[in-house]
């Protein structure tokens, strides 16, 4: 679910999402585009610009990771990258703390279509479960793209 909100300073008319149960919300830029996804919680897309052929976009996986540690989760979750996206590169993985919530963050690249992506996953536990924010930007623009994606994860409250 999502409704647009008001705010004050930077973060003026952004939109805000709540999940489903009501147990989190994050709010996004106003000009970006909620997707359903069965596979996600949501993915927020930036608009199209012309000729662009891939779009900024993050999304949120919430799974429960009870019967295992938090560094086990962190570990499997590389593998699979790993194992699953074409051309994996893991650049570097540190832990980080936005908002007073601390994450786990894996900064690596990928091949989508030929095209080189780079990524900053940033994964957080919270009350059984993980929380993973894949933000997702072509690799020469992810540094302008880091502050939007940073941006959305701080706004993250657990209700």
């Amino acid at each position: 679910m999502f409704v647009s909100m008001n705010s004050i300073g930077q973060k003026a008319m952004k939109n805000l999402f709540i999940s489903e149960a009501g147990d989190y919300s994050v709010s996004y830029p106003k000009i970006w585009y909620f997707v359903e996804n069965p596979n996600t919680d949501f993915i927020f897309i930036a608009p199209s610009e012309n000729g662009k052929l891939f779009n900024e976009n993050i999304n949120l996986i919430k799974t429960s990771f009870q019967g295992i540690s938090e560094k086990d989760y962190t570990q499997k979750t590389l593998y699979q990258l790993n194992q699953l996206l074409v051309e994996f590169f893991l650049i570097k993985q540190d832990e980080v703390v936005i908002n007073n919530i601390e994450y786990r963050k894996i900064t690596y690249t990928h091949s989508v279509n030929g095209m080189k992506i780079k990524v900053c996953y940033y994964l957080t536990f919270y009350k059984d479960y993980a929380y993973g924010f894949t933000c997702s930007s072509l690799a020469e623009n992810f540094s302008k793209d880091l502050l939007i994606f940073e941006t959305i994860i701080e706004s993250l409250k657990y209700n």
